[in-house]
């Protein structure tokens, strides 16, 4: 360390135009300030964080009902064929195909093939209780990249901003009567990251302090069916946390869950209440939704320029990938990508630092603040030569 202290008067000024100090000192103090600024004037680091983010659901539904099928004498299967969990009460609403009557009558309904599956007539109804589950997988919701110097806080924010209704007024004084007046806000809902990374060079370890933020609206379910197209709820999952990953690892933070469950009974008026005969005019729906939110974070030091073509490289094959797997290699910029991956490698080919090494070795160069002492001139002999070259010293050694 610098312990130096300064001798005379030291002036110090900075100029913004160019980033750089002025200093107006002795030989001495400045050589002492050149020390600390050494120490101190050093490219910082910085953190290149993957952040994908991904909704799981897992859906557990159970439905039980009645399947119906119906068509009339040597008619091919019209619109009124009836669909899984379907009861009587749908077979009503729905209407019948051209030809079937009610009621069935012996010979109505008749064999036929919907969709690739075969249906087989039962004489007057085609009756199977249907018991269904199905389970959800993950969904990814945003697979954002994002850099941040060392200690500096960064943010990321991938928003839509949605108009609600906030409030609808109905008054004979404004504008014409009996018109509402409908007030509009919009809110922002999507996703906000934000992050500082705390670089230790010598463990090659990276704290991260996290926060993030999902908002998103759903419909609400307990309202009147003629307001759920205006009122929706605002659902926050919020993150914030510090952690501690290695260079390069995978880090991993869940535990954001929610569950909800669904209760549906539908059913003909009157015949649906009928003891066991009222499931054949009513279908029931039971529905159980856990969502379980998963943050996975890869964090990278960014130390040299060979560093950052990486990234920039691996971004650009990512992103050639995808068009090929989607879009079957047509590239509309190909051309541009092609000039940036070019440049990216000629900035790669320049070194190839490890980005903690200058840290390592980030020694004083001493040779630089010796004093330069020019020799002694050579005094002249009286006959006008020159001395002869001083002869190195022996140290006298005594003899054995």
């Amino acid at each position: 360390p610098v312990t130096a202290e300064l001798e005379g008067g030291v002036k110090i000024t900075s100029d913004a135009a160019t980033n750089s100090l002025v200093i107006t000192a002795n030989s001495n103090d400045y050589k002492t300030l050149r020390k600390v600024l050494r120490k101190l004037d050093i490219p910082r680091l910085q953190v290149f964080v993957e952040t994908a983010i991904l909704e799981v659901n897992v859906n557990n539904s159970t439905k039980l009902g009645t399947n119906i099928t119906a068509a009339g004498p040597g008619k091919a299967f019209a619109g009124g064929f009836i669909g899984d969990a379907s009861t009587l009460k749908d077979f009503f609403t729905g209407g019948l195909p051209d030809g079937a009557t009610i009621p069935f009558q012996a010979g109505n309904l008749v064999s036929g093939s919907i969709g690739g599956q075969t249906i087989t007539g039962l004489g007057n109804l085609n009756g199977v209780i249907n018991l269904l589950a199905k389970e959800g997988n993950a969904t990814v919701l945003s697979t954002p990249q994002i850099i941040a110097l060392d200690n500096e806080k960064a943010e990321l924010q991938v928003l839509d901003d949605t108009p609600v209704v906030a409030s609808t007024i109905v008054s004979a004084t404004s504008g014409v009567a009996g018109l509402p007046q409908v007030n509009v806000e919009r809110l922002k809902t999507g996703i906000n990251i934000k992050l500082t990374p705390h670089v230790n060079a010598a463990s090659r370890t990276i704290r991260l302090e996290l926060e993030q933020k999902i908002d998103s609206f759903r419909q609400l379910e307990d309202v009147p069916t003629q307001l759920q197209s205006t009122q929706r709820a605002l659902t926050s999952r919020v993150t914030n946390t510090s952690v501690v990953v290695k260079d390069g690892d995978y880090l991993m933070m869940g535990g954001l869950m929610s569950d909800k469950v669904d209760d549906t009974i539908s059913k003909v008026p009157l015949l649906g209440d009928i003891p066991i005969l009222g499931w054949l005019f009513k279908s029931k729906q039971l529905k159980t939704t856990k969502t379980n939110l998963i943050i996975l974070l890869r964090p990278k030091v960014i130390g040299t320029s060979v560093a950052a073509a990486n990234v920039i490289k691996d971004s650009l094959q990512k992103r050639k990938d995808f068009i090929e797997e989607n879009l079957g290699g047509n590239d509309e910029i190909g051309r541009g990508v092609e000039e940036i991956s070019d440049r990216v490698d000629q900035q790669a080919s320049q070194g190839a630092d490890e980005p903690f090494e200058r840290y390592r070795n980030n020694e004083d160069n001493e040779e630089e603040d010796k004093p330069q002492v020019s020799a002694k001139p050579e005094e002249p002999k009286a006959d006008g030569g020159s001395n002869p070259p001083a002869l190195p010293l022996v140290e006298d050694k005594p003899s054995s």
